[in-house]
């Protein structure tokens, strides 16, 4: 059990908050259960992915997981559209915690690849540090500062990890991210990665020039967006070798227009 000290709570809520989050984000609200959440991204119109996030329903409410450093980020997104919907939206005090099992708690939320959020009123006891250690063995990326608008949703494997739903019908980007899978132009996605060196995010390079973008580092791991024909190249403060998706990168489009 980890403690989920970097990541805010966020309550949507007034007239009709699942009508303006259907509009705005990847994830099928209305299609979740009461207390339960998946992966979601707000995007721009470009498909530049402005915020990620686990989302849930909680009664008429919905609740966001979001990277503290993403918070105003993500209320100045959605500021222009909440009063058409009569909503407001509020930081909550509440306790979350990182679980490779979907937790017991109010609120429960599937991130991809094993890993769970779990949040109540209640702090935890013996929580541990180290969850975004785990989401980088597991690649489950986010947005930060250094990547904001930096990548569609497909970049960080969003598509595979239950945080796009191709169904829904329309919201701010989904043109782009729909086009994107169609054609299958996604030449650079997240990895999994082995660090050597002092490495710190930012751009990766080979043969001066750049390959993709270093994420996330903690310790000798991390996740870099690149392209998989790419086995090694240079980052701030070293090298990234080993590239590595922990599960497979599928295609909900090409799997129905398969079937």
């Amino acid at each position: 059990m980890y403690a989920l000290h970097n990541w805010q709570l966020v309550r949507i809520h007034g007239r009709d908050p699942l009508a303006l989050l259907q509009g705005q984000i990847t994830a099928d609200v209305r299609a979740l259960d009461d207390g339960t959440g998946v992966n979601g991204a707000l995007c721009t119109p470009k498909g530049r992915m402005v915020a990620s996030f686990g989302v849930a329903r909680r009664g008429d409410d919905v609740l966001l997981s979001v990277p503290k450093d993403r918070v105003q980020a993500l209320s100045g997104a959605l500021a222009k559209y909440l009063p058409f919907f009569g909503c407001s939206i509020e930081a909550l005090d509440w306790h979350g915690v990182g679980l490779t099992e979907p937790g017991s708690e109010a609120i429960s939320i599937a991130l991809g690849n094993g890993l769970f959020e779990s949040w109540s009123e209640s702090p935890a006891a013996d929580a541990a540090d180290g969850w975004e250690a785990l989401r980088i063995e597991h690649n489950l990326p986010w947005v930060d500062t250094l990547t904001d608008q930096a990548f569609t949703p497909q970049q960080l494997n969003l598509q595979s990890t239950g945080g796009i739903s191709f169904t829904k019908g329309c919201y701010t980007g989904q043109e782009v991210v729909a086009r994107t899978e169609h054609l299958g132009k996604v030449k650079k996605f997240a990895h999994r990665v082995t660090l050597s060196g002092d490495c710190r995010p930012g751009d990766l390079s080979l043969e001066g020039r750049k390959v993709g973008t270093l994420c996330h580092v903690a310790g000798d791991h991390g996740i870099a967006v690149m392209d998989p024909s790419i086995s090694a190249c240079e980052c701030p403060g070293g090298r990234v070798t080993e590239p590595s998706l922990p599960y497979p990168i599928t295609s909900p489009i090409k799997r129905r227009s398969n079937g």
